[in-house]
């Protein structure tokens, strides 16, 4: 079991077996007593007897960051994908961790604008020029005020 650190909300986002059998469970987790939501990514490796290895928490741009997606590569690298939400406006966010818990980047973008912000600016290449060349092409299909996900696949 996972308490957080202030015993607050705690949100499942995904769960994944790396290929040493051990369990990596992504989620949400509120990190303070206070009755404002004020989540963080959480990122938790169980051994296969179940005992945490280790948590980690990722605090975003925004006040409300929620992960609800996860990957676990060959090597055990861990990547996660969400949102911070700074109301009105979300940023997707997506952080890569190795196996040892450590943050190895993080790649935030959002529209603004009608443009589209790639923060650190190196994940352009991962990010934005695909992202730009599909909703050229799309984006009449795309129906204003509704959610999409949108997959990007690459090799590192």
């Amino acid at each position: 079991s996972y308490g957080g650190a202030a015993n607050g909300d705690d949100i499942p986002g995904g769960l994944q077996f790396d290929n040493s059998g051990n369990i990596v469970i992504s989620g949400s987790t509120d990190l303070d007593a206070s009755a404002i939501i004020n989540n963080d990514f959480v990122v938790l490796k169980y051994n296969t007897a179940g005992t945490l290895q280790w948590s980690t928490t990722f605090d975003g741009s925004g006040t409300n960051d929620n992960a609800k997606s996860l990957a676990v590569d060959g090597t055990g690298n861990i990547y996660v994908g969400g949102y911070s939400e700074a109301v009105p406006n979300k940023d997707a966010i997506t952080i890569k961790i190795n196996n040892a818990g450590d943050l190895q980047w993080e790649f935030e973008w959002c529209f603004n604008g009608g443009y589209l912000l790639v923060y650190p600016s190196q994940g352009r290449a991962l990010i934005k020029e695909p992202l730009h060349r599909f909703l050229e092409r799309y984006d009449y299909q795309l129906e204003v005020g509704s959610d999409y996900m949108f997959t990007i696949r690459g090799k590192i």
